[in-house]
């Protein structure tokens, strides 16, 4: 009698180690699936970010561009009235 009780414990603590063990491995599966979802999220927000930081790049230069242009341009109206200004025939 003793022998097929613990042969039937022994068979129960195996089957719940076999349990738990695959209880673990859903476990762990689960946080690396959640680990590498949370990191491709977070390259799609980096990639996003740095778009959109190479777009204002791209409206800032246009702007200080325009801006260069304008200031060129008023220098120049500067000058023409000082040619004007100065000039020998009146």
């Amino acid at each position: 009698m003793y022998d097929i009780e613990s042969f039937r414990l022994r068979e129960e603590i195996v089957r719940e180690r076999k349990i738990a063990l695959v209880i673990v491995a859903i476990v762990g599966l689960l946080i690396v699936a959640i680990y590498f979802a949370s990191s491709e999220l977070i390259n799609k927000a980096n990639k996003k970010e740095e778009a959109r930081i190479k777009s204002l790049s791209a409206k800032e230069m246009k702007f200080d561009s325009i801006m260069l242009i304008y200031e060129h341009n008023a220098k120049m109206e500067e000058l023409a009235n000082e040619m004007k200004l100065s000039s020998p025939i009146k």
